[in-house]
């Protein structure tokens, strides 16, 4: 019997030919580099993160979240549309103005307008701001026109401005946004004036205008050894004591009509850095006229006045051995190093020279040591005032080494609740006037202190 024979169709044979040489016609797979891979990653991370934050923005709000992430919008433009689309509904307006905008972007606007720096502007609604009005910010008559709106105004500004300021100021809106505005330029303006008393003055709050008192470097405080009976020996405070209180110091200035009529918001900015101005040469006037009649605080007789030393190294050494060798009311050492050099403008260069110089250069034959010894000994404070002839004491040539105010203060600078700033605020005029009110204030006082925690030089030759 023969073998079955296995008989293979040449149709078979085709099939795998073909099939084989599809296989090898197919690309290999594309595989992309590890670079590539975290650069997809990074753009998918930047992509979920908007759209993170678009939902946190929305709210809920499922047709804005698709809208915003479908069109590629940013998170301060959805805050934007989310912003107008709450404003207040049913008011009506004139056709072709636009709806209200909220207090906050609007008060953005108005300090860009202004020139406040941003960095004390906050972002998100200095963003939303800008891109409402533009960088240059608001105009006046839009912003009072925008805050009369919140309040049901129908009209155009027209010549209406009694009609507009009395609408826009019978909300609160108006006044946070000029008071914020100009408290800001207030300050910045108020922080520009020269403000040396920091360095040298303790500054003191105080709760109301009585007068305060602190005690003086008088008194038994000395530890005593404790008896065998353990008893503690009490403390004599002493009589001697320091008083001080505060006033108010103001002034008030108007936006008039003109300037409403003239769109000019500038004058927010002016008048503002007016009033900061002012109030820091208030103070500034206040406390160095208190510094400066010192002729009995400092005397030879409180042994803190030196004649006839003119300030160089040499003569510094004689200052500061004055300052050290003080004493006590019970004849101990004072125990308190000075700090400060106070020098009026003429002496400031010197001062530097002595305060920043490493060696020191000397004439003749002796041998003496190179050393500056007073290199970052003092931090120097230079004062224009200590030089000005409208003030009783002034001196081109008087120089002062104090002790740090920290340790020992030579003059005390007190401010009703702490606040070393002017107040800024502002009102719709009385009926009489057409216009805007402002006024500032600020409530400070100043006294001298321990005339042991300076020492003068009166600096002649």
């Amino acid at each position: 019997m023969k073998p079955k024979e296995n008989k293979v169709d040449a149709s078979d044979d085709q099939t795998l030919i073909d099939a084989e040489l599809e296989v090898k016609q197919t690309p290999e797979p594309v595989v992309d580099s590890p670079d590539e891979v975290q650069a997809a990653r990074e753009r998918m991370a930047v992509e979920f993160k908007r759209q993170a934050d678009l939902e946190e923005v929305c709210n809920g709000d499922k047709s804005v979240l698709a809208q915003a992430i479908s069109e590629g919008w940013t998170k301060e433009k959805t805050e934007l549309h989310m912003y107008r689309s709450q404003q207040p509904k049913g008011l009506s307006f004139v056709k072709g103005e636009k709806p209200t905008v909220g207090r906050e972007m609007l008060e953005a606007a108005v300090a860009m307008s202004c020139g406040i720096p941003e960095k004390e502007m906050d972002e998100k609604h200095l963003q939303m701001a800008s891109e409402e009005f533009g960088y240059r910010g608001i105009g006046l008559q839009e912003l009072l026109l925008e805050c009369a709106r919140q309040n049901g105004y129908r009209g155009r500004f027209g010549g209406n401005v009694r009609g507009v300021l009395k609408a826009a100021f019978s909300t609160r809106d108006i006044s946070t946004i000029l008071d914020n505005t100009m408290n800001k330029q207030s300050t910045i303006a108020f922080n520009a004036v020269e403000s040396a008393w920091r360095d040298i003055a303790a500054i003191r709050s105080v709760n109301d205008f009585k007068t305060n008192t602190d005690l003086a470097l008088t008194g038994d405080f000395e530890f005593k050894e404790v008896a065998g009976d353990g008893e503690i020996k009490h403390g004599d405070i002493g009589e001697e004591s320091y008083t001080y209180d505060v006033d108010t110091y103001a002034k008030m200035v108007a936006i008039t009509r003109q300037d409403i009529i003239n769109d000019n918001i500038g004058v927010l900015n002016q008048l503002s850095g007016k009033i900061g101005r002012g109030a820091a040469l208030a103070l500034n006037k206040l406390f160095w006229t208190t510094f400066m009649d010192n002729s009995t605080f400092f005397a030879s007789g409180n042994s803190n006045y030196i004649e006839n030393y003119p300030l160089s190294v040499s003569n510094l050494e004689s200052l500061e051995q004055t300052f050290m060798n003080q004493t006590d009311p019970d004849g101990d050492p004072l125990g308190v190093d000075p700090s400060i050099l106070l020098v009026p403008n003429a002496l400031y260069r010197t001062a530097l020279g002595i305060m920043e110089s490493t060696t020191v250069l000397y004439g003749g034959t002796t041998k003496t040591p190179a050393k500056n010894t007073f290199d970052g000994n003092f931090k120097v404070v230079k004062s224009s005032y200590l030089s000005n002839s409208s003030y009783t004491g002034y001196s081109a040539l008087a120089h002062y080494l104090l002790a740090s105010p920290q340790d020992l203060p030579v003059i005390f600078l007190a401010f009703l609740n702490g606040k070393q700033n002017p107040t800024v605020e502002q009102s719709d005029v009385d009926f009489n006037q057409l216009g805007i009110q402002i006024r500032g204030y600020q409530d400070f006082g100043a006294a001298l202190g321990e005339y042991r925690a300076g020492c003068k030089s009166k600096g002649e030759a």
